[in-house]
This record gives C-alpha cells, sequence and structure tokens, in this order.
C-alpha cells in the first residue's frame, strides 16, 4: 500500500468518525476510564505489601489476597524487598496460609472464598542479582 493510499484511508477513517458524532478525545477518554477500571479492579484484588523486622538483617513481609493462588511469586513483594535490603537478599521461606483450601482456578474463586496470605521471610545479604529472563527462570 503506498503513502497517497494510506493517506486517503487515514482521512476517510477520520471523516467517518467526525460525522458518526465520534472523536478521537472522547475514544481515547473512554480507553483510559477501561484502563483505570481494570487497574482499580486489580488493586482491590490485593492489598499493599507489609513488613517487619524479626532480626538484624530479616524481615518478614505478606500481603492478604483475594484471587486464585498461582505461584509464590510476587512483584510487589519483590519491590519491597528490594527496598528493604539494597545490597541483595536471600529468601529464608515463602508460604501461603489460608483459612480455606487454597483454589488454583480463578472459576472456583466466584464465591469470594479465595482469600489467602502469601508470606515471605527473608534475610539481607550480598545475592548476586539476578539476571533479566524474557523466558523466565531457566
Amino acid at each position: 500500500m503506498n503513502v497517497s493510499k494510506l493517506s486517503s484511508l487515514t482521512a476517510a477513517l477520520v471523516a467517518t468518525a467526525v460525522i458518526s458524532g465520534c472523536s478521537v478525545q472522547s475514544g481515547a477518554a473512554k480507553i483510559e476510564q477501561g484502563f483505570n477500571a481494570v487497574a482499580s479492579t486489580i488493586d482491590k484484588l490485593d492489598s499493599p505489601v507489609q513488613s517487619e523486622k524479626i532480626a538484624e538483617n530479616e524481615f518478614r513481609l505478606w500481603q492478604e489476597s483475594n484471587h486464585s493462588f498461582k505461584s509464590f511469586e510476587s512483584t510487589q513483594m519483590r519491590v519491597l524487598s528490594r527496598e528493604l535490603c539494597p545490597i541483595g537478599y536471600y529468601p529464608v521461606s515463602r508460604q501461603a496460609r489460608s483459612n480455606n483450601e487454597l483454589k488454583g482456578s480463578d472459576l472456583d474463586c466466584l464465591g469470594g472464598s479465595c482469600q489467602y496470605t502469601l508470606e515471605w521471610h527473608i534475610r539481607c545479604q550480598d545475592v548476586p542479582e539476578e539476571e533479566f529472563s524474557l523466558f523466565g527462570k531457566t
């Protein structure tokens, strides 16, 4: 497709949107509203990460969650761990606690019975930072 055909097509799409009463700004506003709604829903699923110092260079971190249990990993817990231990940290333990059975599927959470607490016990020590990989841990 050459440039003149592409610009003609673009002009036709914009003209159609204007004629039909749809503006680019209102479309962008609707998209922004959608992103904000998704973000607020995700924020409701996880509470903020909390921490307490339990010994010299050791911390307990925990986070309440209301979705199905997928893994012991948590980006928010990693961020706080790096803030508490700028030299690096070693995870002594990672566990999930619940009064009910941990649900592995989001479909099992429709009744709202998926609440659990993700808990990490970390020790600050000089640990090399993990290399970034698009494919996760190998």
